[in-house]
């Protein structure tokens, strides 16, 4: 019965230690989201001749080139151009030219 009571304690002890570690998501450091899908790509967005904002998140790797964005959240790996965009969702690997102001544009998508 002492083994059982010591081995109680000892696995309360732990579980109460990974609990008390757990961080919410702004103690979270940069490049230590591991659920993101671009967690390896969060560096390296390249922004030219644009205007960015208020409330705009830009993906790892995107490239943005003579735009004006608001409101619009842009995921990783994307080629946004020439576009004056707001009140949008635009995936991952996309590939944009155009004129369209409000868009939902999905992983893979290409509209030039």
């Amino acid at each position: 019965m002492k083994r059982f009571w010591s081995f109680l304690v000892v696995l309360l002890t732990v579980c109460n230690f990974s609990f008390a570690q757990q961080k919410t998501a702004y103690e979270i450091p940069y490049g230590d989201w591991s659920s993101d899908v671009c967690s390896s790509d969060l560096k390296g967005a390249k922004i030219y001749n644009s205007t960015i904002g208020p409330y705009v998140s830009v993906g790892g790797q995107t490239h943005i080139d003579n735009c004006e964005i608001k409101d619009t959240i842009i995921q990783c790996q994307s080629k946004i151009s020439n576009a004056k965009i707001q009140n949008s969702m635009i995936g991952n690997h996309v590939i944009y030219d155009g004129d369209f102001t409000s868009l939902s544009l999905g992983d893979y998508s290409a509209l030039e």
